[in-house]
């Protein structure tokens, strides 16, 4: 088991904090989504590498100094394989958004889901050696979401039952992602929700 926080999206009252490891610097904010992106910005000013388990680790930085604000959550699933039938179904889904006219969801409901799949036991991660399909994704995840950040985007990676990309996923009105989920899925994210309050209700 690894540890995750209870309630990353609630405001503290003494704010939430983390201190650079190298610099001591102490760096505050208001949700744990917001301390991430002030650590970040730290990370850039002060070139800092920024690695895909920077939200991560600083999750477990925060466990450390608080134990108190965090549980024992499981641990990712296994690596899920991007293959050419998941840019497939990426790219209609980005169609079919883009045809639609429609807007994305706004950044408190984004910032909810994102939260619930950051804590899920269902989330997953792609491996690394995808080389151009990777970078597919990428594009349709980028022409979804633009600049839109939630704070945890780094480490969201994938669903575990339907394979999405999630920081793209969260962003998505319902309606439209549910269009490529299959019965399976379905199914599949039924028996979540028995257990945890998945939102994706398709």
């Amino acid at each position: 088991m690894s540890r995750c926080l209870k309630h990353p999206n609630n405001e503290l009252s003494s704010g939430w904090i983390y201190v650079h490891p190298e610099t001591r610097k102490i760096i505050r904010g208001r949700t744990f989504p917001e301390l991430v992106e002030a650590a970040k910005e730290y990370a850039r000013e002060h070139n800092f590498p920024i690695g895909s388990e920077f939200s991560r680790q600083l999750e477990e930085a925060v466990c450390d100094d608080a134990p108190s604000l965090c549980k024992e959550c499981q641990v990712e699933g296994e690596p899920i394989k991007v293959t050419a039938g998941m840019v497939l179904r990426g790219t209609k889904t980005m169609i079919a958004f883009l045809v639609a006219g429609r807007p994305v969801v706004d950044q408190p409901e984004a910032t909810r889901r994102a939260g619930l799949c950051y804590r899920c036991p269902k989330r997953s991660r792609f491996r690394t050696s995808c080389g151009g399909l990777c970078n597919e994704m990428k594009r349709i995840v980028d022409r979804i979401v633009g600049t839109r950040v939630t704070g945890v985007e780094l480490g969201l990676s994938a669903c575990g039952i339907c394979h999405c990309f999630l920081s793209a996923s969260v962003w998505l009105p319902l309606d439209v992602q549910c269009q490529g989920v299959n019965d399976a899925q379905r199914s599949g994210f039924a028996k979540v929700r028995e257990t945890y309050p998945c939102w994706k209700e398709c």
